[in-house]
């Protein structure tokens, strides 16, 4: 695979093979194969090859030739298709039955704008491109390996996060307040309950009402079925370090320090920081030189 000579019973050979991998990868072939396929210079050439699968792309209910060069081509087979059934119908033939209908996908067109490295815009621009030409757009043709798309990645998780809290937030607090407003009533008689308060009760037990318990007898007959219920397990109130945490997820931002490469940089210089005392005084002083060169740029 890599070329050159063998040993045989300890003699080399003298049949020379070819570097396949120093043949195959060079600059020039690389080159070749990345204008081939449409990679560079940036012509998606590989999207016209007979065994890539297509799909008619709509934008505004017009097809997109943007995201697959095919879409028009395939739009314009089904209108002659349906031109040609709709002559045959006209003649008393059975038209419908050759006609064919090219399964479509309609996507919103969202304009992505330029953005510049390391800043939320970009964050948010890749957070909402759901195509690699979006992607491509949105930074320039930036490298997929940049910063920025490792704090992308997490910043999809966090939006994601920050969505779902309001509501968990929400029904927290509406159980607490359920909680406080029952509270008071659990140890009066049943004989002497209004139906308002066996309202409160209720709702504190099971949610939201059902639509058949339209009378008293109904609803205190339904709350002697569910006032021994345990809900103190399941009871999660709403504190003020709960308030904090939301406060500061909602207003988060996403650093490099929050990826994966962030966090493995992080733990390789705890290790550096850990081995630091076992060099000698050599080894601190070259180290000290590097860490000077690269502040220095």
């Amino acid at each position: 695979l890599f070329g050159g000579s063998y040993f045989e019973d300890e003699h080399p050979t003298d049949k020379e093979f070819v570097n396949a991998i120093q043949q195959a990868g060079n600059k020039e072939k690389m080159c070749e194969y990345f204008e081939k396929i449409g990679f560079a210079p940036f012509t998606r050439n590989y999207l016209h090859h007979k065994n890539v699968r297509h799909e008619l792309v709509t934008t505004g209910g017009l097809a997109d030739a943007s995201i697959d060069p095919m879409a028009e081509e395939y739009n314009n087979l089904e209108i002659r298709n349906s031109f040609a059934c709709s002559f045959l119908n006209m003649y008393q033939y059975n038209g419908d039955l050759l006609r064919v209908s090219i399964d479509r996908t309609a996507r919103e067109a969202v304009e992505q704008a330029l953005t510049r490295p390391n800043t939320n815009a970009r964050l948010v621009a890749l957070t909402e491109a759901t195509s690699h030409g979006q992607q491509f757009k949105v930074t320039g043709g930036h490298h997929l390996t940049s910063n920025d798309f490792f704090m992308a990645e997490e910043k999809r998780k966090l939006v994601a996060e920050q969505k779902q809290m309001p509501a968990e937030r929400k029904a927290r607090q509406k159980q607490q307040q359920q909680f406080e407003n029952a509270a008071p009533l659990l140890n009066k008689p049943e004989n002497s309950l209004l139906v308002k308060e066996l309202d409160i009760l209720l709702r504190f037990k099971i949610g939201e009402l059902p639509g058949n318990l339209k009378t008293k007898n109904d609803k205190l007959a339904r709350w002697r079925e569910v006032r021994d219920n345990d809900n103190g397990a399941t009871l999660n109130p709403w504190t003020e370090e709960d308030e904090a945490n939301y406060a500061e997820l909602m207003e988060k931002k996403i650093s490099i320090e929050d990826t994966a490469l962030g966090r493995q940089i992080f733990f390789f210089a705890e290790q550096h920081a850990a081995a630091i005392k076992t060099l000698s005084s050599e080894d601190r002083l070259k180290l000290r030189k590097a860490l000077d060169e690269a502040d220095a740029g």
